[in-house]
């Protein structure tokens, strides 16, 4: 094995593994749910960030593409670190705090995933893998979640609001989001292609799932021994290939179906009022785009008019019976069912809105730096939050949060994220109108969905996939067809001598990243 196949196989293993950050809860850390995430993706980015970049070094193929997304990417990241060195608290700016880890240096890692995974995942035969092994851990979520329902793990958060391993069931809200419309996506192709390499993804998919469950099992089951993890994937392994032999297309459509039919029930269970909302806003922009462009299509035609009219009669007939026994009597519709102007959630998000709209006229340009939401809330706090918690850190509302952390500039770099995105996507010729259409609904939702919440690294992580998918798709050229591009395996000449200067250096650039920024911090 030479040092590029090295590289390129340390590099491809770490966009892989941090799929499996959701799964992480570490018990022993501050924050237990948010602290293990974020450290395990920073170190994975570290280790995948230095073998790219001198895999960059000596093979020209693995060097950044031109991208829009990227440029915006870039742009907004540039707009933050600028808005937190003149903003109130430049410290923690960057470093953010152990509840929060997100800051200019969360900021930093995944910019920093984003550019190794779209140099990386050059082929759609990459991404398809990538986001089956993603179901697979999506899949061990849903199963931690029925044993949550079932009574067999408590549910963290405390109450009947599923959260599974996030801590938070809106986090987990936003996850299956996400899910539910690739899932959709991949569905999608499925019947459009018949299939093509589905099979190899439900394989693959397969031994991942197995995997994330003993990860689970390890993790929660006092009685597993330490060694008991490597027995679960040891086990897994050996039965991996009887597992594969048995597959077949058709079972792999039903492996999706029912992920996804379970992604929603575990949604519906975490009574997320925002994200099931986004769900149906971006369901219905989905069925709208397909019926606006495909309107020839009878039978696409018909069954996006279906969708839309289907969404104003659940709608219509939710509003109309909201106070029947019915709605009433169950947990999660009963909070749709409590959705108005005067109700005590609502009445204080606008009054924390009001006060982000006081502290964006006080610094409209730069804003106040990241994590810097407490300095405007204690400005302008008001005595109607009197009965709320005693302190807020975020507006409850990504967009007034990019107002105060980065001002005009912050909010208009974010928003280009979502236009550099959706641009891209429908100017490529790579994918189909179903798949613009659903990966747009996708977006729709997600938007919406932060109307009322704010991001964490899990929805991060899924928000850049998706662009990062988007974006590689969006500039291949040549007229190659997106599912069917072969990897560039063309020998290229070796830049030894740059190795030897760059290596070294990278190396101490790690090592010096890896303790000041994890080591440290985990110690504390």
């Amino acid at each position: 094995m030479n040092l590029n196949t090295f590289l390129r196989r340390v590099v491809l293993a770490g966009v892989f593994a941090a799929l499996f950050v959701p799964l992480v809860v570490s018990t022993d850390l501050l924050f237990p749910f948010i602290a293990g995430k974020n450290f395990a993706f920073r170190i994975i980015v570290e280790i995948i960030l230095s073998a790219w970049a001198l895999l960059a070094i000596r093979d020209a193929p693995y060097r950044p593409k031109k991208s829009m997304i990227l440029w915006a990417f870039a742009i907004f990241v540039g707009v933050l670190a600028l808005a937190d060195f003149f903003g109130e608290n430049p410290y923690r700016s960057f470093w953010s705090n152990y509840e929060r880890m997100e800051g200019l240096i969360g900021h930093l890692h995944l910019l920093a995933y984003f550019l190794v995974a779209t140099s990386a995942l050059a082929t759609e035969k990459l991404w398809h893998r990538f986001f089956y092994t993603s179901f697979g851990v999506n899949a061990a979520i849903i199963f931690f979640s029925f044993f949550q329902l079932a009574g067999s793990l408590a549910i963290n958060q405390g109450g009947v609001r599923v959260d599974a391993t996030f801590g938070n069931a809106t986090y987990l809200a936003t996850y299956l989001l996400f899910n539910v419309f690739l899932l959709a996506f991949y569905l999608f192709r499925s019947y459009e292609t018949n299939g093509g390499d589905e099979d190899k993804g439900i394989r693959a998919t397969l031994a991942i799932l197995g995997i994330g469950l003993g990860s689970l099992i390890a993790a929660y089951a006092a009685k597993v021994p330490s060694y008991g993890y490597f027995l679960i994937i040891a086990a897994v392994l050996l039965a991996y290939y009887p597992l594969s032999l048995s597959l077949r297309l058709y079972s792999g459509k039903i492996f999706l179906w029912l992920l996804l039919l379970a992604d929603l029930f575990v949604l519906f269970r975490t009574e997320t009022r925002g994200d099931i909302l986004g769900l149906l806003g971006g369901l219905g922009a989905a069925a709208l785009l397909l019926a606006i462009f495909n309107w020839k299509n009878k039978q696409v035609r018909s069954w996006s008019v279906g969708v839309i009219v289907a969404l104003v009669i659940f709608i219509g007939l939710f509003v109309a019976l909201k106070d029947s026994s019915f709605i009433r009597n169950n947990s999660t519709l009963a909070r749709f069912a409590s959705i108005s102007l005067t109700e005590q959630t609502t009445v204080s998000r606008f009054t924390i809105w009001n006060m982000s709209w006081q502290g964006f006229k006080e610094r409209p340009i730069l804003g106040w730096g990241q994590e810097n939401f407490i300095v405007v809330f204690s400005k302008y706090y008001t005595p109607e939050m009197w009965n709320q918690e005693p302190w807020f850190d975020r507006s409850h509302n990504v967009f007034f949060d990019w107002m105060i952390a980065g001002g005009s500039l912050g909010i208009l770099s974010y928003l280009a994220l979502f236009g550099a995105g959706l641009y891209t996507l429908w100017r490529s010729r790579k994918f189909s109108l179903t798949d613009k259409s659903v990966l747009t609904g996708l977006l729709v939702g997600y938007f919406f969905q932060n109307l009322f919440v704010f991001d964490n690294l899990t929805s991060y992580l899924m928000f850049f996939s998706v662009l990062g998918f988007v974006s590689v798709a969006g500039h291949m050229g040549g007229g190659e067809d997106i599912h069917v591009h072969k990897e560039n395996k063309e020998d290229k000449e070796s830049l030894d001598n740059a190795t030897y200067i760059a290596g070294p250096v990278i190396l101490l650039a790690f090592i010096g990243i890896i303790y000041y920024a994890n080591a440290r911090p985990i110690i504390a």
